[in-house]
């Protein structure tokens, strides 16, 4: 029986724009709030961007474009599909189409409650605080449908630029494939697992810090002098965190969040 997929889509305006290059709404900017939302207002305005992206689904959506060529002849009721974008009216617009349009393809769309993250912030400090909490929302909801025994993909290929990074952060750290259209070749790219995955002395050392207790003292010393090289490696990937004082020296280690998850899954997969 073939698995079931989660593809998790960053989604930008790709439908917007193209439709705009054909006349339709071509009098809009993008970032004319109040225009976008009369239109998500007017239903028949819906539908004329929805037979605009029937004519032609790959050649106007990015988006669409991606997933095609990727999941090939692919049984769509096994395909569940998020999207997700910014808090803005053009971006819905772009989502709500997209949803209309796969739901007749078959697929299963994937709805949520409005995430708090997805708002555009020109506060510099609110808007790094909403990514961090946009990877650890992506993270939850992969990791559930990972339980549940499906294939996660992630597709980066539109969106605002911070939640493309976003995606493909969190395709790394739990290790899912990612995959994207590329411009120059024309054609899907799936990238390579580019998650750092721990040697056997490695994980040794995550293993006798797994119980997130902070390692000080002489027991630091200890491990510093056994561990130097696999230290320096898992706190260069994040995997453990490097305690300094004010004046910048080392003092102590602390397994991070990220350690802790890629620890349970090589356990997990290796029967450790």
């Amino acid at each position: 029986m073939s698995q079931k997929q989660f593809h998790v889509i960053s989604t930008g305006i790709s439908l917007i724009t193209n439709a705009q290059r054909k006349g339709i709404f071509q009098d809009i900017k993008v970032l004319e709030e109040q225009a976008w939302q009369e239109i998500l207002d007017n239903p028949s305005e819906i539908e004329k961007l929805y037979n605009f992206l029937k004519e032609n689904p790959c050649q106007n959506s990015a988006e669409i474009n991606t997933l095609y060529n990727f999941i090939g002849d692919y049984n769509h009721e096994l395909i569940e599909v998020y999207l997700f974008g910014t808090n803005t009216s053009v971006n819905e617009l772009n989502r709500i189409v997209l949803k209309k349009f796969l739901a007749t393809e078959g697929f299963i769309l994937y709805e949520e409650p409005v995430f708090e993250a997805f708002m555009i912030s020109n506060d510099e400090e609110r808007f790094i605080k909403d990514i961090h909490a946009l990877v650890s929302h992506l993270i939850n909801i992969a990791k559930k449908k990972i339980d549940a025994g499906y294939q996660v993909y992630f597709n980066p290929t539109g969106g605002l630029k911070a939640h493309v990074i976003a995606t493909s952060v969190v395709a790394f750290i739990l290790n899912c494939p990612t995959y994207y259209m590329n411009e120059e070749f024309r054609k899907v790219v799936l990238l390579p697992n580019l998650i750092y995955l721990p040697n056997e002395k490695e994980i040794d050392l995550l293993t006798k810090l797994s119980d997130k207790k902070p390692i000080r003292g002489k027991l630091y010393e200890t491990l510093k002098k056994d561990y130097c090289d696999e230290i320096n490696n898992l706190i260069n990937c994040g995997l453990l965190l490097d305690e300094k004082d004010e004046n910048g020296i080392s003092f102590g280690l602390q397994i991070t969040e990220s350690g802790i998850f890629i620890l349970s899954q090589i356990k997990l997969k290796y029967n450790l």
